[in-house]
């Protein structure tokens, strides 16, 4: 039996999610649901959703149950990112 599972990646630098051999440090992984089976997966659609990043990151989004049958590059959904920044870096 194997485990897969669904997860979002965090790249501080762009072009590290698109190199295939780069390795996400734990803060930068946040696992959405582990699969057992081949016919268990996340559905990332269906309404508003969210994954809370170790560091204490919040990434949220709502995809409707229909964006798959939406036009290529139309606008599907919402993304929200929310983070607190260390208190050093709020001066004026």
């Amino acid at each position: 039996m194997t485990s897969d599972h669904a997860q979002q990646q965090y790249c501080a630098n762009d072009s590290d999610c698109s190199n295939p051999t780069h390795s996400f440090s734990h803060n930068d992984v946040c696992v959405m649901k582990n699969s057992r089976t081949e016919d268990d997966y996340h559905w990332w659609e269906g309404g508003p959703q969210g994954c809370t990043f170790p560091s204490g990151v919040r990434f949220t989004w709502n995809i409707p149950n229909d964006a798959q049958s939406r036009d290529d590059y139309s606008y599907i959904g919402s993304v929200l990112l929310s983070f607190r920044l260390p208190r050093s870096t709020h001066r004026c």
